[in-house]
Parts: structure tokens; sequence; C-alpha cells
């Protein structure tokens, strides 16, 4: 009896077992096809089920992913160049294992099942990559796994291996270091969070190389009842370079993004701060910039609708994109109507010539019931204060009356070559050959003492120096400046739509430079 018991335990236990594995089976395949109509849900990608073929412990899928690139406008060596769209398709096998128990190569997990793919370069591009790059390029591959647990949250594990494109005319090499993702999601996409890591890149052309040394990204987004993601972002790059032949042209060194939304009371408010330890470009350096941006009190409704109507021309045409964009001119009051506040909070930067920093607050009144957006600027108020040191504003005013002075001279050099090819052919014609000598004369002399005369190095930043002084004496008198601590600073005042400036009323010519 004993033993027909066992038996009949056994039997039972394996039953349900088989059945718990097809039924998992089952639930995997539902899961799947629900994040496939996630999926489909962007315009960029589309996901469809070529097979599904359902055993017992596990299933053969083949999907086929179609990938969308928009039409955009690219600029190539300072010439336009209209990019079609284009469309890419590959089919992606998909080996499914089921749960309750997992087991998948040398591991044993526990859940509905896990999905796991590696995607190679299709046959179809191959012929493409080997007649453009070298026998030395590695080609790009993906590798991915989906874990589903039992309450039916998924966790998404994206790997982009090493690979190397080195162009066969040597125009192009480019190099990648690996990439490793990791996104959790709820069923319904309630809550999203995840991480990125690019291990590093390599890219270059036209005798200009291009590194990112290493970037991370991470996120954890909840969506509330009116469809709006709340939450948190990081971006994290330590070190960014772009140098042609041995010289540096562009630098970024610890360059962090942070940025939260919330909501209060049907009011959305969002932050981003940036902070960047170095920028170097055109040969200027900047040090210790720190920047944070917010926004508080925005009707949240108004902001789903809005959003949800860029959304649908986003890959419409640039017309349709600027109809759309008018078209929301009438909503921003609506947007605004609840005291909406934007700052500035925190603004600091270093350069040669000394420090830069400040703030700024602009803020509309509550409830006004203005839909016009021209009456609702009159409404605005805020205030704010930029201060600079002496030495970084007259480091601002030589560079720019040195480019000035450049540009006319470039200005003056074309226009005098103009009139001396035309008055050569004019002479020419009249075939006056001592008229022809008198006029090369008179221009060697005016190209020597007359109009901007050539000043040595030294001359023109003396002369920079000396406008410099004088623009800045002439800022002071103005009340575009003011002495402080730090050296000058603008004070901003804004009242009812009245722009002030250090207690005077703002005027273009003020800031005349």
């Amino acid at each position: 009896m004993k033993k027909i018991i066992t038996l009949a335990s056994i039997l039972l236990t394996t039953i349900i077992l088989l059945g718990s594995y097809y039924g998992m089976g089952y639930l995997t395949e539902r899961a799947l096809n629900k994040s496939i109509s996630t999926l489909n849900s962007s315009n960029e990608i589309k996901v469809s089920i070529e097979k599904y073929q359902r055993h017992w412990f596990y299933s053969d899928v083949i999907l086929n992913v179609e990938l969308l690139i928009p039409g955009r406008v690219v600029i190539d060596n300072d010439t336009k160049i209209f990019k079609p769209t284009k469309r890419y398709s590959a089919e992606m096998p998909l080996q499914i294992y089921h749960g309750p128990i997992i087991f998948k190569k040398n591991s044993v997990n526990f859940g509905l099942g896990v999905a796991t793919s590696h995607l190679t370069l299709p046959p179809k591009y191959l012929a493409e990559f080997q007649e453009n790059y070298t026998s030395d390029s590695i080609k790009p591959s993906l590798d991915l796994d989906v874990y589903v647990n039992y309450l039916g949250s998924t966790a998404m594990i994206l790997k982009a291996p090493k690979f190397k494109l080195a162009a066969k005319d040597s125009s192009t090499n480019f190099e990648w270091l690996g990439m490793t993702s990791y996104t959790q999601a709820t069923p319904d996409l309630h809550h999203i969070s995840g991480n990125c890591i690019i291990k590093g890149l390599s890219w270059f052309k036209d005798n200009i190389t291009s590194k990112l040394n290493y970037l991370e990204s991470e996120f954890n987004l909840i969506r509330n009842e009116i469809g709006l993601y709340l939450g948190s972002a990081k971006l994290y790059l330590p070190l960014a370079t772009v140098m042609k032949e041995n010289k540096e042209l562009i630098e970024m060194a610890e360059l962090t993004l942070n940025s939260n939304s919330s909501m209060d009371k049907n009011l959305f408010n969002s932050s981003l701060k940036v902070s960047l330890d170095k920028l170097f470009i055109n040969n200027v350096t900047y040090r210790n910039f720190s920047f944070l941006l917010s926004f508080s009190n925005l009707d949240a409704n108004v902001l789903v609708d809005m959003n949800k109507r860029i959304a649908r021309v986003k890959h419409q045409s640039d017309i349709e994109k600027h109809r759309v964009i008018l078209s929301l001119l009438p909503d921003l009051p609506m947007l605004l109507n609840n005291g909406a506040v934007i700052a500035i909070s925190d603004f600091s930067l270093e350069m040669t010539g000394g420090k830069l920093g400040g703030y700024l607050t602009i803020s509309l009144p509550k409830d006004t019931g203005n839909t016009n957006p021209f009456q609702l600027a009159q409404k605005i108020t805020g205030n704010g204060r930029l201060d600079f040191s002496r030495g970084l504003l007259q480091e601002f005013l030589k560079d720019l009356y040195k480019t000035k002075y450049l540009a006319q001279q470039e200005m003056s050099k074309k226009t005098s070559n103009e009139v001396e090819k035309v008055g050569d052919e004019k002479n020419h014609e009249n075939q006056s050959t001592a008229a022809v000598n008198g006029n090369h004369d008179a221009r060697q002399a005016t190209s020597k003492t007359g109009g901007d005369k050539s000043i040595t190095p030294e001359e023109l930043d003396e002369m920079a120096q000396k406008l410099a002084d004088e623009k800045i004496l002439y800022l002071q008198r103005s009340g575009a400046i003011v002495p402080a601590s730090a050296g000058f600073a603008i004070v901003i005042k804004i009242l009812n739509g009245r722009f002030m400036i250090n207690d005077h009323p703002f005027n273009p010519i003020m800031l005349q430079l």
C-alpha cells in the first residue's frame, strides 16, 4: 500500500511538474507577446513573431526586427546632405527556457522563463561589410538575456561585445569597446529601472580622432495615473576628447548630469543639475562648471497632452513640426496658470580671466485666468544676479575686438583684391600700360598705408586692451554693470513684464559692444 501511495505521489508530482512547465511556457509566450506589443508602440522599431514552436521545457522562437532610421540632414565638408529614411530588418532567434525551475547552461534560475539570443550580422548585410571593411575588422554582435519572474516582471540584460570597423580606403576607423545594459520592468510598465555602461569607443575620420573612455547612465522611473514617468536619471562621463592629428580640439572631463521629476497635487516639478570639471574648446579652457535648472508648478494634464501632440509628429516634415509647435502656444497659459516658476538656482564657471556666477528666478502669478500668451508675459516677475571679475570682462572684450579687427582686415583684403581684379581687366581692355602701372602703384600704397594698416600682434593686443578699458567705463556709466566684491555685477529685476538692470529700465544700447 505504501509503495502504491509513493508511486502515485511521484506520478502526481511528475504530472504537476510537467504541467507547470507547459503552463509556464504558455505564460511566457503571453508575456513575450505583451512585450512585443509595447515595443511596437514606438515608431522606430517594429517586432513580429515569425515562428513560435513551444515544447515542454523550452521554446524556439524567431523574431523579425525592423529598425527605422528617420531621414535627416547631415553636414559633410560644410555641405548639407539629406540622408533619406532607411529601414533595416533582421531575424532574431530566441531560445526560451520554461520555469518554474530553469536549467540554463551552467546556471539554475527560478521564474516563468528565460529567453536568450545571440544576434550576428545578417547574411544580407555581410557582402556590404566585406566590401567596405578590411579583413581585420570585427563584426558587431548582440547578446540578449530576458528573465521573467513569477509575478511577470521582466529583467533584460543586453550586451554588445567589442567590434572594430576599419575602412578599406583608410578614411574611417571605428572601435567599440563594449556595452552592457540592464533594464527591469513590471508587466504593465508601471515601474522601469536600469543602467547602461559603455566601456569606450574611438572614431577616426578625416584626420580627426574622437574618443570616449567610459559612459555610465542609470534611471528609476514610475508612471503615474495620467501617464507621466516620474523619478530620477543620471549620466556620468569621465573623459571625452577630439583631436586633429596631434592637436587637441576638444576635451571634456568629469561630466555629470542628474535629473529628477515629481508631482505635487497635479503639478509637475522637474530639475536638471549639470557639473563639469573641465571643458577645452576653441583654445579656451573652462573649469568647475555648475548649473542647476528647475521647473515648478506646471499643469501635469496639459503637459501630457502637449507631449502626445509632439510625439505624433516626431517623424513628420519640419513644416508639420513647426505647425504643431505653433499650435501649442494657446496652451501655454494653461500650462503655467498655477504659479509656474523657472529657476537657475546655481550657476558658476571659472575661466582664464576669472570666475562667473549667479542665479535667476522667473515666476508667474497663480490663477490669472488669462488665456493670451502675450498678455501673460506682462505678468512675469523675477530677479537674478550675475557676478564676474574685471579680468574676465577684460578678456572677453579683448577677444571680441581682436576678432572684429581680424574680420575687418580679411574683408578689406578681399575687397581690395576684387577691386584690383576689376581694375586690371578694365585697363587691359583700354590697353593703357601707363594707366595700369599707375593704378597698381596706387593700390600697393593703399594696402600698405591706407585703411587698417597691418600691425604686430603686440600692437593688436595693446589696441584691444585700450578699447576694452574704454568699453568697461562706458558700461559703468550706462548702468549696465555695477562694482561688486568680485569685480562687477548685473542685477536683474522683472516686475509685471518690465525688465530692469541695476535699477535702470533696460535699453539694448546699455549692452552695446
